[in-house]
């Protein structure tokens, strides 16, 4: 596949939303370049009195609505696309420390149809040693590095992407396929691979329960007769009238406070009739990194 992946400009975070759709069009170029390697010609990331490689004050300025890392994993797997559309990010780190990631979920199916999503804080110091290290790495240069070499032989498990800002509007995009399926021993798949488990053992601070405003939503007219009787679906009336299922087919963005009492009891098994017609609803959290459906 052409090497097309690039250094990504965006005026807001909005352009984050679209990497899972751009995700196949996403690849990588550029050398190997390991942790204490120095690509010819410019100074060493390492080098913290180099005043070209590190910004002052450790962590470039940015506000509270952008997207200072973010990682997302299993994107493009083979899934349902009910799982796909809820999908939420392994970690995303705002431009204030404000930090989501997955919440506990239970280990029973049908699980609830809300996706469970932490929300709390990476301390500075904490944010400017993951950014470091993604410097030492290589990961905040372009062009990125090839990910393709030392790619497993294996299908359907989806990519990793890592987005990195290094700037006000300016972020760093990463994939690789089938990331830790493998052994992991070509340089560009281990930098990654490393700065991954790195960024999601980051210690959060004040973890809560996150509460969006805002989901968006997906239906489509489904049967729950052909999904089994153990466990046996649900069937429960839609009572939104601001939303019609019947053309909810695409993301459409609900507020919170309409849908509280419809979605709190709701599972994955649960499906909702409106009109004399059954549907199938997948929900996603709008994340402040979101300010649209993708």
């Amino acid at each position: 596949m052409k090497n097309l992946t690039r250094r990504y400009f965006l005026s807001s975070v909005t352009g984050l939303v679209a990497l899972p759709g751009i995700a196949a069009g996403l690849a990588a170029c550029g050398s190997d370049t390991s942790v204490g390697e120095e690509p010819q010609g410019t100074p060493g990331p390492s080098d913290p009195t180099d005043p070209g490689t590190r910004p002052p004050g450790g962590l470039p300025p940015l506000a509270a609505n952008e997207v200072r890392l973010r990682v997302d994993t299993g994107v493009n797997a083979f899934t349902t696309a009910q799982a796909a559309f809820s999908r939420t990010p392994t970690l995303l780190v705002m431009g204030d420390g404000t930090a989501f990631r997955p919440g506990v979920q239970i280990e029973i199916y049908p699980g609830p149809l809300l996706p469970a999503i932490e929300r709390g804080r990476i301390a500075d110091a904490a944010i400017e040693t993951l950014m470091r290290s993604a410097t030492d790495r290589g990961l905040t240069t372009t062009p990125v590095p090839d990910y393709l070499a030392g790619q497993p032989p294996v299908a359907d498990v989806g990519s990793t992407l890592v987005a990195l800002s290094v700037g006000a509007g300016e972020l760093v995009v990463h994939e690789a396929y089938a990331l830790g399926f493998g052994d992991e021993t070509a340089l560009p798949r281990k930098n990654l691979g490393d700065f991954v488990a790195e960024a999601s053992s980051a210690a959060f601070d004040d973890g809560t329960l996150y509460l969006p405003t805002q989901y968006g939503i997906w239906a489509q007219p489904a049967n729950p007769a052909e999904f089994g009787t153990e466990p046996a679906p649900t069937v429960m009336p839609w009572t939104v009238a601001t939303v019609d299922l019947a053309t909810a087919t695409s993301c459409t963005i609900v507020e919170a406070a309409a849908v509280a009492g419809v979605f709190d009891q709701a599972t994955q098994l649960t499906f909702f009739e409106q009109n004399g017609a059954t549907y199938a609803v997948a929900v996603r959290a709008i994340l402040p990194d979101t300010t649209v459906c993708p």
